[in-house]
């Protein structure tokens, strides 16, 4: 309720002590990671949620929760911060927002209205288009390979399914620290080893001079600013240099 559906000040104490006796009768299976449902360990009795009263299961308190006005306004702001901006949602986007019946369809119309602004990568977002950008696949990396990137994503403070707390990880210019910054260069200086031939074939096949601006096209980047730029030029004799210094830029770090 707080994370994912209402937010605080949304629901009681009481509301969540009943919540969980609706959800009770499921088990996780600590070994295999399985949840099953064992209807003899359910409490049957009737509940109160919300205002709500009857003998509520798990569906009947997912649609309690998604029913509350306060339900598609707090997942539009939460779509809006992880997806567009993190500047306020501006109302007219929000109040279309509100009025979609999918995810899928709020998700479309906060990403047609305007106010977007540059969001900071977060270092998997940050890792997985570097990966896709230069074709390389981990499935096809040796065990130290696999390694030494998820070491990378340790030092950058991100690793899969290991947040700080249940609610995730920070987000904006959380990321943009001085030690994230060595960080990237480091991790940017194992994939511009490991880039394959064609992704260095598309900084090879202009000269020097015309090197920065195709490094933006296979990085997707708009443009570099000036000051990049200037970084840039020494490296551009040096395809994989050009790259470590192309994915640990300011630009490639943003979206």
């Amino acid at each position: 309720m707080e994370l994912f559906t209402l937010g605080v000040g949304h629901y009681t104490e009481q509301d969540v002590r009943e919540g969980a006796r609706a959800l009770t009768g499921w088990v996780v299976d600590n070994k295999s990671g399985t949840a099953s449902y064992n209807a003899k360990r359910h409490d049957a009795r009737p509940k109160s949620i919300l205002g709500k009263t009857g003998n509520y299961d798990a569906d009947g308190f997912a649609d309690i929760l998604l029913a509350q006005p306060a339900s598609p306004e707090f997942v539009a702001r939460r779509l809006w911060l992880r997806y567009c901006s993190d500047a306020p949602i501006p109302q007219a986007a929000l109040d279309r927002a509100k009025t979609q019946t999918t995810t899928a369809a709020m998700l479309r119309e906060l990403l047609s209205a305007d106010g977007h602004a540059e969001l900071v990568k977060q270092p998997v977002e940050w890792l997985v288009g570097a990966l896709r950008q230069l074709g390389i696949r981990p499935g096809e990396l040796n065990e130290n390979q696999r390694k030494q990137l998820q070491s990378g994503l340790t030092q950058l403070g991100q690793v899969p399914l290991r947040p700080p707390s249940v609610g995730g990880w920070p987000a904006g210019a959380a990321w943009l620290t001085t030690s994230a910054t060595q960080a990237r260069i480091k991790l940017a200086q194992t994939l511009a080893a490991r880039a394959p031939q064609p992704a260095l074939a598309r900084l090879t096949a202009v000269p020097p001079t015309q090197r920065p601006a195709a490094l933006a096209r296979l990085l997707v980047i708009d443009k570099f600013t000036d000051r990049t730029l200037a970084a840039l030029t020494p490296a551009a004799g040096d395809p994989r240099r050009l790259l470590t210094v192309g994915l640990a830029s300011p630009e490639y770090a943003v979206s």
